[in-house]
């Protein structure tokens, strides 16, 4: 080789590999070297959030992570990891860019710091998720609980045709606030430590302080900050309906299967009333249900009160919704079934068959009282109108003698009142 070909040879060579090296994804393309968010100052020099740049234009998707937003989802992706602090945390999340195109947003909530486990996205927002598209600024953004101890990992992403680099970017912003030290509620984890359901299908479910966790299968129509859960094996194959009362629980979520996984989903309702959620699901004999709770910013000590019975004639999925009447109901009926108590104490749910007069009624307690005094059996709906058959989960054994119901209600202004009720009836 003449000495004047080397230099035109390595020109050559150069100008080779210069669109393979433009092409490169970028360095935090894969999960496993996730760029942290950078910290910038307010105006009072305080730094309130932080910030990252995602460049999109040269990014490739992640095979083997499930795009938790639809097939088409996450077709070019970037990694950004939140580390692990020593007290609980609220963390919102939001990605814009310059164009109307929504950006993909997953966050997976990690074992412990300095983990990457990216089998099941915890929390997720984009197109058609949160909003997002309908806004006038076009952003995704979703607001999560975690543990001490809790890396996190968001996963951001973009969907369709490739655009200039100035249009695939995305700026993501973090927010992050600390959350009083205490300990996790009973069911903060869906694993085998998740209490079960009792034989009485009535539980309390403790919400102040819930987290996400890495066992928490993001579920497209009921997101939630946070959530705590409760297992249940029903002792018959058919429809069993769940019933959950609390202001603070904003959704209600059934799976089956060993473990939950968005797949295992049966069914879910998402709040958009005061009322109690109502979710009835087909179920098989004694195989696994696992209930998810979600709630948002649960207060201290918040509640709610969870309810598992057989399905009846007329139960359906109810988000809480009712618009009570301004004339005041009234609530007549009579029990349906054998009017002898011994027969009556062999099952747990009791139909009755309730005639609203001025209804309907709205987010109804049910409370069945009879011989000295005593509560016999419990019951919320979310909505009663005309004649309608309710169930009431019995709590006490029956015995002979007069039973009258109780009710009280939603009023015009989200006022609880009692309403009059003239449903009486005896047991032989």
């Amino acid at each position: 080789m003449t000495s004047k070909a080397a230099p035109i040879l390595a020109l050559l060579l150069v100008a080779a590999l210069a669109p393979a090296a433009a092409a490169a994804p970028p360095a935090n393309d894969p999960p496993t070297a996730a760029a942290p968010f950078e910290v910038y100052s307010a105006r009072n020099g305080v730094p309130t959030e932080r910030q990252a740049v995602a460049e999109l234009a040269e990014a490739t998707p992640d095979a083997g992570v499930l795009p938790c937003l639809g097939s088409g989802s996450f077709q070019r992706t970037v990694w950004y990891r939140i580390p692990s602090t020593q007290t609980p945390r609220e963390l919102t999340i939001e990605a814009s860019g310059r164009t109307l195109d929504v950006a993909d947003l997953a966050a997976f909530v990690q074992p412990g710091p300095g983990q990457t486990v990216t089998r099941l996205p915890n929390a997720c927002a984009g197109n058609g998720i949160g909003g997002g598209d309908s806004a006038g600024d076009r952003t995704a953004g979703m607001t999560l609980r975690v543990g001490a101890f809790r890396d996190v990992l968001v996963q951001v992403g973009r969907r369709g045709p490739l655009g200039s680099p100035d249009d695939e970017r995305v700026v993501v912003t973090l927010d992050e606030t600390a959350l009083p030290v205490s300990d996790a509620p009973d069911g903060d984890r869906a694993d085998g430590s998740a209490p079960s359901i009792p034989r009485s299908g009535l539980t309390t479910v403790q919400l102040g302080n819930a987290t996400l966790t890495q066992e928490d299968p993001f579920v497209e129509r009921c997101p939630a900050a946070a959530s705590v859960w409760r297992r249940v094996r029903p002792p018959r194959s058919g429809r069993w309906t769940f019933s959950l009362d609390g202001a603070d629980a904003g959704a209600l979520s059934v799976f089956t299967g060993g473990h939950p996984t968005p797949d295992s989903a049966l069914g879910c309702i998402d709040r958009q009333g005061p009322g109690p959620l109502v979710l009835p699901v087909r179920a098989t004999k004694r195989r696994l249900l696992w209930v998810r709770v979600g709630t948002d910013r649960p207060v201290s000590g918040a509640t709610a009160q969870l309810h598992f019975r057989r399905a009846i004639a007329g139960d359906h999925a109810d988000a809480g919704a009712c618009l009570p009447s301004i004339s005041r109901p009234s609530v007549g009926g009579s029990l349906i079934g054998p009017r002898s108590a011994r027969r009556l104490g062999r099952t747990r749910t009791l139909v009755l068959r309730l005639r609203v007069k001025h209804g309907p009624l709205c987010a109804a307690i049910l409370r069945l009282t009879g011989p000295r005094g005593h509560t016999y059996a419990r019951g919320v709906a979310g909505i009663v109108r005309g004649t309608q058959s309710v169930a009431l989960q019995r709590i006490r054994r029956l015995k002979r003698g007069r039973y009258r119901l109780k009710v009280d209600a939603l009023g015009v202004g989200a006022i609880r009142n009692p309403v009059p009720s003239t449903l009486r009836f005896r047991l032989r």
